[in-house]
């Protein structure tokens, strides 16, 4: 008798072991399912801001930044690019972690309807941060609620 309760106890902590495994990788990839790819870029920008004025002069920073050849508008590819070297100087800067190009992200998942022709200038490129901004900043409310 002593020898079935030994078992059983050892079956439940097992369990319980079990369960637990599970519950946390539950969390941790629910954790990276709704990770966009401008999610670096936007915890830049969340973090140094204080109002709209410093708000408005970094994102004219960054499209400036990123519109490389001058034009006073961004392509898709220049976009992507400027994504992909601040996420490199990014994760150089952490010593590490995964450097899938943010650009395959951003065409497998995000702005599909941004086609390689067409370019935006300074405003529409604002209005898509900050649009973004937002999203960010209401995908990591939720994720402190859980």
């Amino acid at each position: 008798l002593i020898l079935v309760q030994v078992v059983v106890a050892v079956l439940l902590d097992k369990f319980f072991q079990a369960n637990q495994k599970i519950e946390e990788e539950t969390i941790h990839s629910t954790e990276h399912e709704d990770e966009h790819p401008l999610d670096f870029v936007l915890k830049d920008i969340a973090k140094q801001f204080d109002d709209n004025e410093t708000l408005d002069n970094l994102l004219d920073d960054l499209f400036c930044t990123f519109d490389v050849d001058g034009s006073g508008s961004l392509s898709f590819t220049e976009f992507a690019a400027g994504l992909n070297t601040r996420a490199e100087a990014s994760l150089t800067s952490v010593g590490g972690g995964s450097k899938k190009k943010v650009a395959s992200k951003l065409e497998d998942n995000y702005f599909s309807s941004w086609s390689a022709e067409s370019e935006l200038d300074a405003g529409p490129f604002k209005s898509l941060m900050l649009l973004e901004l937002r999203k960010y900043l209401q995908r990591n409310t939720r994720r402190a609620e859980r």
